[in-house]
Protein backbone atom coordinates (compact mmCIF):
# COMPACT_ATOMS: atom_id res chain seq x y z
CA UNK A 1 0.00 0.00 0.00
CA UNK A 2 2.78 2.40 0.88
CA UNK A 3 5.55 0.90 -1.22
CA UNK A 4 5.94 4.19 -3.04
CA UNK A 5 7.68 5.66 0.02
CA UNK A 6 10.56 3.24 -0.25
CA UNK A 7 13.81 4.53 -1.72
CA UNK A 8 14.73 3.64 -5.26
CA UNK A 9 18.20 2.62 -6.28
CA UNK A 10 18.18 4.71 -9.45
CA UNK A 11 20.00 8.02 -9.51
CA UNK A 12 17.88 10.87 -8.11
CA UNK A 13 16.00 13.14 -10.49
CA UNK A 14 17.16 16.64 -9.65
CA UNK A 15 15.29 18.25 -12.50
CA UNK A 16 13.28 21.28 -11.38
CA UNK A 17 9.52 20.84 -11.00
CA UNK A 18 7.66 21.74 -14.18
CA UNK A 19 6.58 25.36 -14.31
CA UNK A 20 2.96 25.57 -15.41
CA UNK A 21 1.40 28.88 -16.39
CA UNK A 22 -0.72 28.67 -13.24
CA UNK A 23 1.26 28.42 -10.01
CA UNK A 24 0.39 25.43 -7.82
CA UNK A 25 0.87 27.20 -4.46
CA UNK A 26 -0.82 30.63 -4.61
CA UNK A 27 -0.53 30.98 -0.81
CA UNK A 28 3.26 31.25 -1.29
CA UNK A 29 4.98 34.13 -3.02
CA UNK A 30 6.76 33.20 -6.27
CA UNK A 31 10.09 33.46 -4.44
CA UNK A 32 8.83 31.25 -1.61
CA UNK A 33 7.52 28.68 -4.09
CA UNK A 34 10.91 28.51 -5.80
CA UNK A 35 12.67 28.21 -2.43
CA UNK A 36 10.33 25.42 -1.33
CA UNK A 37 11.00 23.50 -4.55
CA UNK A 38 14.77 23.96 -4.17
CA UNK A 39 14.59 22.46 -0.67
CA UNK A 40 12.50 19.56 -1.98
CA UNK A 41 15.05 18.78 -4.68
CA UNK A 42 17.85 18.91 -2.10
CA UNK A 43 15.92 16.62 0.25
CA UNK A 44 15.37 13.89 -2.35
CA UNK A 45 18.87 14.24 -3.81
CA UNK A 46 20.45 13.81 -0.37
CA UNK A 47 18.51 10.60 0.18
CA UNK A 48 19.03 9.25 -3.33
CA UNK A 49 15.29 9.04 -3.97
CA UNK A 50 14.06 8.97 -7.56
CA UNK A 51 11.10 11.32 -8.07
CA UNK A 52 9.01 12.73 -10.90
CA UNK A 53 7.61 16.22 -10.53
CA UNK A 54 4.00 17.17 -11.25
CA UNK A 55 1.90 20.29 -10.74
CA UNK A 56 1.81 20.51 -6.94
CA UNK A 57 2.71 16.82 -6.62
CA UNK A 58 5.75 14.59 -6.53
CA UNK A 59 5.62 11.01 -7.77
CA UNK A 60 7.63 8.55 -5.71
CA UNK A 61 7.50 5.07 -7.16
CA UNK A 62 3.93 4.47 -8.34
CA UNK A 63 2.12 7.05 -6.23
CA UNK A 64 1.60 10.81 -6.46
CA UNK A 65 2.12 12.72 -3.22
CA UNK A 66 0.41 16.10 -2.89
CA UNK A 67 2.62 18.94 -1.68
CA UNK A 68 -0.04 21.33 -0.38
CA UNK A 69 0.00 20.19 3.25
CA UNK A 70 3.76 20.40 3.70
CA UNK A 71 3.95 23.68 1.75
CA UNK A 72 1.15 25.21 3.86
CA UNK A 73 2.95 24.09 7.01
CA UNK A 74 6.16 25.68 5.78
CA UNK A 75 4.31 28.92 5.10
CA UNK A 76 3.55 29.19 8.82
CA UNK A 77 7.20 28.70 9.80
CA UNK A 78 10.38 30.79 9.37
CA UNK A 79 12.06 29.93 6.07
CA UNK A 80 15.24 28.76 7.80
CA UNK A 81 13.15 25.92 9.32
CA UNK A 82 11.57 24.77 6.04
CA UNK A 83 14.18 22.08 5.38
CA UNK A 84 13.41 20.53 8.78
CA UNK A 85 9.67 20.65 8.10
CA UNK A 86 10.14 18.93 4.73
CA UNK A 87 12.40 16.25 6.23
CA UNK A 88 9.97 15.56 9.08
CA UNK A 89 7.05 15.32 6.65
CA UNK A 90 8.64 12.77 4.34
CA UNK A 91 10.30 10.85 7.19
CA UNK A 92 6.84 10.48 8.71
CA UNK A 93 5.58 9.07 5.44
CA UNK A 94 8.44 6.58 5.45
CA UNK A 95 7.44 5.48 8.96
CA UNK A 96 3.89 5.10 7.68
CA UNK A 97 5.13 2.59 5.12
CA UNK A 98 6.47 0.37 7.88
CA UNK A 99 3.27 0.69 9.92
CA UNK A 100 1.21 -0.27 6.90
CA UNK A 101 2.84 -3.69 6.85
CA UNK A 102 1.50 -4.40 10.35
CA UNK A 103 -1.90 -3.02 9.31
CA UNK A 104 -2.06 -5.27 6.27
CA UNK A 105 -1.25 -8.27 8.46
CA UNK A 106 -4.01 -7.50 10.97
CA UNK A 107 -6.80 -5.73 9.07
CA UNK A 108 -9.07 -8.81 9.06
CA UNK A 109 -8.91 -8.92 12.88
CA UNK A 110 -11.75 -6.65 14.05
CA UNK A 111 -10.64 -6.70 17.68
CA UNK A 112 -7.19 -5.39 16.62
CA UNK A 113 -8.68 -2.75 14.33
CA UNK A 114 -11.66 -1.51 16.36
CA UNK A 115 -9.73 0.62 18.91
CA UNK A 116 -7.91 2.33 16.04
CA UNK A 117 -11.04 3.32 14.10
CA UNK A 118 -11.72 7.04 13.81
CA UNK A 119 -14.20 9.18 11.89
CA UNK A 120 -12.48 11.96 9.98
CA UNK A 121 -14.00 14.79 7.94
CA UNK A 122 -12.48 15.56 4.54
CA UNK A 123 -13.51 18.00 1.81
CA UNK A 124 -15.67 16.20 -0.74
CA UNK A 125 -13.32 17.21 -3.56
CA UNK A 126 -10.55 14.61 -3.56
CA UNK A 127 -8.20 17.13 -5.19
CA UNK A 128 -8.49 19.26 -2.04
CA UNK A 129 -8.19 16.27 0.30
CA UNK A 130 -4.47 16.09 -0.31
CA UNK A 131 -3.75 13.80 2.63
CA UNK A 132 -6.19 10.98 1.93
CA UNK A 133 -3.35 8.44 2.23
CA UNK A 134 -4.64 5.72 -0.06
CA UNK A 135 -5.79 8.04 -2.83
CA UNK A 136 -9.33 6.66 -2.45
CA UNK A 137 -12.26 7.24 -0.16
CA UNK A 138 -12.95 3.77 1.18
CA UNK A 139 -15.93 3.81 3.60
CA UNK A 140 -17.68 7.16 3.98
CA UNK A 141 -20.99 9.01 4.28
CA UNK A 142 -22.05 12.67 3.98
CA UNK A 143 -23.09 14.33 7.24
CA UNK A 144 -22.20 17.91 6.31
CA UNK A 145 -22.56 19.34 2.81
CA UNK A 146 -19.37 19.25 0.71
CA UNK A 147 -17.57 17.02 3.22
CA UNK A 148 -17.11 13.27 3.56
CA UNK A 149 -17.20 11.62 6.95
CA UNK A 150 -14.67 8.87 6.35
CA UNK A 151 -13.80 5.82 8.42
CA UNK A 152 -10.05 5.73 8.96
CA UNK A 153 -7.48 3.76 10.92
CA UNK A 154 -5.37 5.93 13.22
CA UNK A 155 -1.75 4.71 13.22
CA UNK A 156 1.16 6.38 15.07
CA UNK A 157 2.56 8.06 11.94
CA UNK A 158 -0.42 8.31 9.61
CA UNK A 159 -4.15 7.95 9.07
CA UNK A 160 -5.29 5.33 6.56
CA UNK A 161 -8.72 5.13 4.90
CA UNK A 162 -10.62 1.98 5.85
CA UNK A 163 -10.96 -0.26 2.83
CA UNK A 164 -14.58 -0.43 1.67
CA UNK A 165 -14.75 -4.26 1.75
CA UNK A 166 -13.67 -4.62 5.40
CA UNK A 167 -17.08 -3.99 7.06
CA UNK A 168 -18.46 -6.97 5.14
CA UNK A 169 -15.40 -9.08 5.98
CA UNK A 170 -15.93 -8.29 9.66
CA UNK A 171 -19.67 -8.91 9.45
CA UNK A 172 -20.34 -5.44 10.90
CA UNK A 173 -22.97 -2.86 9.92
CA UNK A 174 -21.75 0.48 8.62
CA UNK A 175 -23.76 2.47 11.17
CA UNK A 176 -22.18 0.39 13.96
CA UNK A 177 -18.69 1.20 12.67
CA UNK A 178 -19.41 4.92 12.30
CA UNK A 179 -20.76 5.02 15.85
CA UNK A 180 -17.68 3.19 17.18
CA UNK A 181 -15.34 5.49 15.24
CA UNK A 182 -17.01 8.63 16.64
CA UNK A 183 -16.90 7.16 20.15
CA UNK A 184 -13.17 6.62 19.70
CA UNK A 185 -12.75 10.25 18.61
CA UNK A 186 -14.56 11.35 21.77
CA UNK A 187 -12.40 9.13 23.99
CA UNK A 188 -9.00 9.40 22.31
CA UNK A 189 -8.91 12.81 20.60
CA UNK A 190 -9.30 15.57 23.23
CA UNK A 191 -9.41 19.25 22.31
CA UNK A 192 -8.52 22.55 23.94
CA UNK A 193 -11.45 24.93 24.47
CA UNK A 194 -11.15 28.72 24.29
CA UNK A 195 -13.47 31.69 23.91
CA UNK A 196 -13.26 34.12 20.98
CA UNK A 197 -15.05 37.49 20.81
CA UNK A 198 -16.53 37.86 17.33
CA UNK A 199 -18.44 41.12 17.84
CA UNK A 200 -18.22 43.14 21.05
CA UNK A 201 -21.10 45.48 20.16
CA UNK A 202 -23.52 42.63 19.50
CA UNK A 203 -22.08 40.53 22.31
CA UNK A 204 -21.39 37.61 19.99
CA UNK A 205 -18.84 35.18 21.37
CA UNK A 206 -17.62 31.89 19.96
CA UNK A 207 -16.20 28.70 21.44
CA UNK A 208 -13.05 27.48 19.68
CA UNK A 209 -12.02 23.82 19.78
CA UNK A 210 -8.46 23.08 18.65
CA UNK A 211 -5.72 20.45 18.87
CA UNK A 212 -2.64 19.20 17.03
CA UNK A 213 -4.33 15.95 15.97
CA UNK A 214 -6.36 15.73 12.74
CA UNK A 215 -9.79 14.91 14.24
CA UNK A 216 -10.93 18.26 15.67
CA UNK A 217 -13.39 18.86 12.81
CA UNK A 218 -14.95 15.45 13.54
CA UNK A 219 -16.23 16.79 16.87
CA UNK A 220 -18.76 18.83 14.86
CA UNK A 221 -20.85 15.64 14.81
CA UNK A 222 -21.00 15.53 18.62
CA UNK A 223 -21.59 19.15 19.67
CA UNK A 224 -23.87 18.00 22.50
CA UNK A 225 -20.64 17.41 24.45
CA UNK A 226 -20.30 21.21 24.82
CA UNK A 227 -23.55 22.63 26.27
CA UNK A 228 -22.17 26.17 26.04
CA UNK A 229 -22.45 26.10 22.22
CA UNK A 230 -26.06 24.85 22.18
CA UNK A 231 -28.40 27.81 21.79
CA UNK A 232 -32.22 27.70 21.99
CA UNK A 233 -32.24 27.86 18.18
CA UNK A 234 -29.25 25.64 17.52
CA UNK A 235 -25.58 26.27 16.77
CA UNK A 236 -23.65 27.99 13.99
CA UNK A 237 -20.19 26.53 13.37
CA UNK A 238 -17.36 26.25 10.89
CA UNK A 239 -14.66 23.62 10.42
CA UNK A 240 -12.11 25.35 8.15
CA UNK A 241 -9.40 22.76 8.76
CA UNK A 242 -8.76 19.50 10.55
CA UNK A 243 -7.40 21.30 13.64
CA UNK A 244 -10.17 23.85 14.24
CA UNK A 245 -13.87 24.06 15.07
CA UNK A 246 -15.52 27.42 15.89
CA UNK A 247 -19.08 27.39 17.24
CA UNK A 248 -21.66 30.04 18.27
CA UNK A 249 -25.01 29.39 20.01
CA UNK A 250 -27.99 30.88 18.14
CA UNK A 251 -30.26 33.08 20.26
CA UNK A 252 -31.63 35.71 17.82
CA UNK A 253 -31.70 36.68 14.15
CA UNK A 254 -29.44 39.71 14.63
CA UNK A 255 -26.84 37.68 16.52
CA UNK A 256 -27.02 34.90 13.94
CA UNK A 257 -26.42 37.32 11.05
CA UNK A 258 -23.35 38.74 12.76
CA UNK A 259 -22.06 35.26 13.59
CA UNK A 260 -22.59 33.95 10.06
CA UNK A 261 -20.61 36.80 8.53
CA UNK A 262 -17.76 36.56 11.02
CA UNK A 263 -17.55 32.78 10.83
CA UNK A 264 -17.65 32.78 7.02
CA UNK A 265 -14.78 35.24 6.79
CA UNK A 266 -12.73 33.11 9.19
CA UNK A 267 -13.68 29.85 7.47
CA UNK A 268 -12.81 31.04 3.96
CA UNK A 269 -9.41 32.45 4.95
CA UNK A 270 -8.42 29.50 7.13
CA UNK A 271 -9.61 27.00 4.51
CA UNK A 272 -7.46 28.70 1.86
CA UNK A 273 -4.40 28.76 4.11
CA UNK A 274 -4.59 25.18 5.43
CA UNK A 275 -3.01 22.85 6.24
CA UNK A 276 -5.65 20.14 6.29
CA UNK A 277 -8.39 22.27 4.73
CA UNK A 278 -11.85 20.84 5.44
CA UNK A 279 -14.65 23.29 4.54
CA UNK A 280 -15.03 27.02 3.73
CA UNK A 281 -18.75 26.98 4.68
CA UNK A 282 -20.74 27.80 7.81
CA UNK A 283 -23.14 25.15 9.09
CA UNK A 284 -26.24 25.51 11.20
CA UNK A 285 -27.01 22.61 13.53
CA UNK A 286 -30.69 22.89 14.41
CA UNK A 287 -32.07 21.85 17.83
CA UNK A 288 -33.31 18.64 16.17
CA UNK A 289 -29.79 17.75 14.97
CA UNK A 290 -30.25 18.44 11.24
CA UNK A 291 -27.82 20.67 9.31
CA UNK A 292 -28.15 23.60 6.88
CA UNK A 293 -25.34 25.30 4.98
CA UNK A 294 -24.31 28.90 4.26
CA UNK A 295 -21.69 29.55 1.61
CA UNK A 296 -19.84 32.76 0.99
CA UNK A 297 -17.32 34.47 -1.22
CA UNK A 298 -14.62 36.95 -0.20
CA UNK A 299 -13.56 39.60 -2.69
CA UNK A 300 -10.99 41.80 -1.00
CA UNK A 301 -12.69 42.96 2.20
CA UNK A 302 -16.19 42.38 0.81
CA UNK A 303 -18.10 39.26 1.85
CA UNK A 304 -20.98 37.91 -0.21
CA UNK A 305 -23.29 35.59 1.73
CA UNK A 306 -24.87 32.71 -0.23
CA UNK A 307 -27.12 30.78 2.18
CA UNK A 308 -29.04 27.69 1.15
CA UNK A 309 -32.85 27.86 1.05
CA UNK A 310 -33.11 25.83 4.25
CA UNK A 311 -30.62 28.14 5.95
CA UNK A 312 -32.64 31.21 4.92
CA UNK A 313 -35.86 29.60 6.14
CA UNK A 314 -34.30 28.92 9.53
CA UNK A 315 -33.06 32.49 9.78
CA UNK A 316 -36.49 33.92 8.99
CA UNK A 317 -38.00 31.92 11.85
CA UNK A 318 -35.74 33.46 14.48
CA UNK A 319 -36.90 36.22 16.86
CA UNK A 320 -35.59 39.71 16.22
Amino acid sequence: MFGWFRKKKAAPDTTAPSRASERWAPYLTPAQERRFEELLRAHFAQRGTMVTWGHGTVRIGEQDCGLDNVAQTCRQMPEDEWALVIAAHFDKLANAARESEELNANEHDFEWMAPKLRLRLYPADLQLAVDVPTGEWGTWREDLEDTRSTLVVDLPSTVVSLRSELPKVWGRRRDELFARALQNVAAECPVEVEELELDRKQGVRATVLSADHVFVASHALRLDAWPEVLGPHGTLFCIPNRHTLIAVPVTSASGALVAVQQLLALAIRMFENGPGSTSPHVYWRTPTGSFATARGRLEGRSLQLLPSDSFTELLEQLPG
